[in-house]
């Protein structure tokens, strides 16, 4: 059994006009490969500020896409058809940058913080209940 991380650059081009933009790096993926084959692709878009997930026939499994300080704010799931369909999540953040709301399908969790950063409450919607935890 082998195992190897591959990674790779593909650069923005732009002409030779400008030199600067044509060395600019647009995306950057790792291929985890098992016996020479590759098993999937991890591949970040630099100018959508997302990750791209590809299983091993290249189809588009998964995007994870950023805000400006580099947090997480959403998951969405892209599935064949024949699958079952899973919900994507979005991941609200405070000015804080801390997580204050989490929104997956019919689920909504909300957090509230006290002055130290120390989550005081997490409340849950589903549907037409909600649940709260101090």
């Amino acid at each position: 059994l082998r195992f190897e991380w591959r990674g790779y650059i593909r650069r923005k081009e732009s002409g030779r006009r400008d030199p600067e933009k044509w060395r600019r790096v647009q995306q950057v993926g790792k291929r985890p490969r098992i016996n020479g084959r590759n098993v999937f692709t991890i591949e970040y878009d630099c100018d959508n500020r997302q990750d791209t997930v590809r299983n091993s026939l290249d189809e588009e499994v998964l995007t994870v896409q950023y805000n400006d300080a580099g947090q997480i704010t959403s998951f969405i799931p892209l599935t064949p058809r024949e699958q079952p369909h899973i919900d994507a999540m979005k991941i609200m953040h405070d000015s804080l940058g801390r997580p204050s709301q989490i929104a997956w399908g019919a689920l909504t969790i909300v957090f509230e913080y006290d002055r130290l950063n120390r989550i005081i409450l997490i409340s849950a919607m589903t549907g037409g209940a909600s649940y709260l935890e101090r």
